[in-house]
């Protein structure tokens, strides 16, 4: 583990739910469905549409971990049905909602303080190679909506954190199904919930488990010594390539996550983020 990885980790924790509601909130779900979106399409085509109208193939291999034939099936038929742009107006619209809706008082002017730190912070590190992060960051949103900015800041550090644990996997040489199922055992997930909404059937777990005996990461169905260590490699490289955020916050995780807890707090009493915690290697 890096020096800094422990507090970097704790920061990602509790940015998480803030980011991520943006799938689970039912004003989302209502907005992407008025576009006759199913819950797939919306998904995969809500995500990626700050990037225009990818193939499919495309939007597969930066959403890494799915399945490609659910990826690549969801966005070629959401965008029959409507245009990059209408779904970004509606994402947004979406966040602006039901932020207002689960955060209804006013921050302090400390804790505005801090959000337009996280969000220079964003706004200021490179996008080599992180397609989405690159992309939603040209989306302009109202400066005078903090809600909104606060969402935007948390759900770039999101993004840009996701590609870096991408580029990490690759590095591996582990294949995505694999990845994701190891992931489950390191995590000590019980339920194969996480691995059905990644578009995993039984199926593939149960071939993806037989690789990772195969290769010495799992042994009847329990993450190794060695899984254990390569896992917590690809989370080190992962930080590792967070290094420009890192530097640009000069020290004050403590402070950002401090002033976004309560946000958090609040997204997971709303029910807007479907784990009362983020999943974490204790």
């Amino acid at each position: 583990m890096l020096e800094y990885s422990e507090q970097l980790r704790m920061m990602r924790e509790t940015i998480e739910p803030i980011a991520a509601s943006v799938y689970f909130a039912p004003e989302t779900i209502q907005r992407l469905q008025a576009l006759h979106l199913s819950p797939l399409e919306a998904y995969f085509c809500g995500r990626s549409a700050a990037m225009g109208r990818l193939t499919g193939p495309s939007v597969s291999s930066i959403f890494a971990f799915f399945n490609p034939k659910i990826a690549e099936s969801s966005v070629e038929s959401g965008w029959n049905k409507t245009d990059p742009p209408s779904v970004v107006d509606a994402r947004l619209d979406a966040v602006a909602s039901y932020m207002g809706r689960v955060i209804p008082s006013e921050p302090t002017s400390d804790v505005k303080a801090t959000i337009d730190l996280l969000s220079s912070v964003v706004d200021s590190v490179p996008d080599a190679g992180r397609p989405l992060f690159g992309a939603w960051r040209k989306i302009e949103i109202p400066n005078k909506d903090w809600r909104l900015r606060l969402w935007r800041a948390c759900d770039l550090f999101r993004e840009h954190r996701g590609a870096a644990h991408t580029a990490a996997w690759l590095v591996s040489g582990i294949a995505p199904r694999e990845a994701v199922v190891l992931s489950k055992h390191w995590w000590g997930l019980q339920s194969n919930a996480y691995l059905a909404v990644h578009g995993w059937s039984e199926t593939d777990i149960s071939e993806a488990e037989s690789v990772l005996e195969s290769l010495g990461y799992l042994n009847e169905s329990r993450v190794t010594q060695s899984g254990i260590e390569l896992r917590d490699e690809i989370e080190d490289l992962t930080d590792r390539m967070q290094i420009d955020i890192v530097r640009a916050l000069s020290g004050k995780f403590g402070q950002i996550t401090q002033a976004l807890t309560p946000f958090r707090d609040a997204v997971l009493q709303a029910g807007a983020y479907p784990m009362r915690q983020v999943p974490a290697r204790k």
